[in-house]
């Protein structure tokens, strides 16, 4: 009987100094990714918080890129310099992702249009815009155009979420959003404490065993998809950028989400030719954009 507080302390203790080490591990991590990879723009101060925002070329109509779930603005490092030569590209980083300051408002399309409008206001970025979205940036492109229609002149979906395949969920998609919340918010404490980094550090660098023991303890489905993860991963070159400085991934990571989601050549031109929007090609892509194009000197 004696035996059992001393064997219950010992587990507390080892717990205790299992977080503690993680979090300082996630915090010099965080830290050196911080000074290895400065924001590719600014920062913009907006609403009490720091959204970053990345602004090439000049011109009129302004071309906004608005990222798939999960992603950042580097979706969109391949795509943004060839838009950047006719006119003027923008790209940023929703709040709490990349290198954008979390927000406590909840995350919904309508929430992210206004504050994207805030944001181009307060960088002093002109419309008239056309708004490029991937993914579910699909649903908050419309979503903006719907708020700002006089000030949309075109819009590009790639593979977008369309609001009707969630406007009455099935009860295996309220069960995919309930696994997902759960999920998310079990991975945020594991980042938070470094244990994501670590995992998946051992993952990309072909040492799996711990990894797929840890993933597995999700389920099969879960430890395939980190498989898959890692497996794209290990195909990419040394890593060169951040993706979300506020999520706690390891720099490799952040540099597979930044260059996969999606495969930024491939989203404007391949894409859209074979995309379930149908929006159109590359080259109605660039009419779009010059056919409400103006003269530097007229643009307001």
């Amino acid at each position: 009987m004696q035996m059992a507080p001393m064997i219950l302390a010992v587990l507390v203790g080892t717990l205790t100094v299992l977080v503690a080490a993680g979090a300082i591990y996630q915090a010099i991590g965080t830290w050196r990714d911080h000074r290895r990879f400065p924001p590719l723009g600014r920062l913009v101060r907006v609403n009490k918080r720091r959204i970053h925002i990345h602004v090439t070329g000049e011109g009129t109509p302004t071309v906004v890129f608005e990222s798939g779930m999960g992603a950042s603005c580097l979706s969109w490092t391949l795509v943004q310099p060839h838009v950047a030569k006719f006119a003027r590209a923008v790209s940023y980083d929703r709040a709490g992702h990349g290198w954008s300051d979390p927000a406590p408002e909840p995350r919904t399309a309508q929430q992210i249009a206004h504050e994207l409008r805030t944001l181009l206001d307060a960088t002093g970025v002109p419309g008239p815009y056309v708004l490029v979205g991937h993914s579910f940036g699909g649903y908050v492109n419309r979503a903006f155009a719907h708020l700002y229609r006089n000030e949309v002149v075109g819009m590009v979906l790639v593979d977008s979420v369309h609001p009707a395949e969630w406007e009455n969920p099935t009860p295996e998609q309220l069960r995919m959003i309930e696994v997902g919340l759960r999920y998310a918010w079990i991975a945020a404490w594991l980042a938070r404490l470094g244990f994501v980094r670590f995992f998946l550090a051992r993952l990309a660098r072909g040492s799996p065993g711990l990894g797929w023991a840890a993933a597995s303890a999700f389920g099969f489905s879960t430890a395939a998809a980190v498989q898959r993860i890692a497996g794209e991963i290990r195909k990419l070159p040394a890593p060169s950028c951040q993706l979300c400085a506020n999520c706690g991934r390891s720099r490799r990571i952040s540099s597979a989400r930044g260059s996969t989601l999606p495969h930024c050549r491939s989203v404007l031109r391949k894409r859209l030719r074979s995309s379930r929007s149908g929006i159109c090609r590359w080259s109605c892509f660039r009419e779009t954009i010059m056919r409400h194009r103006t003269p530097i000197g007229n643009a307001t």
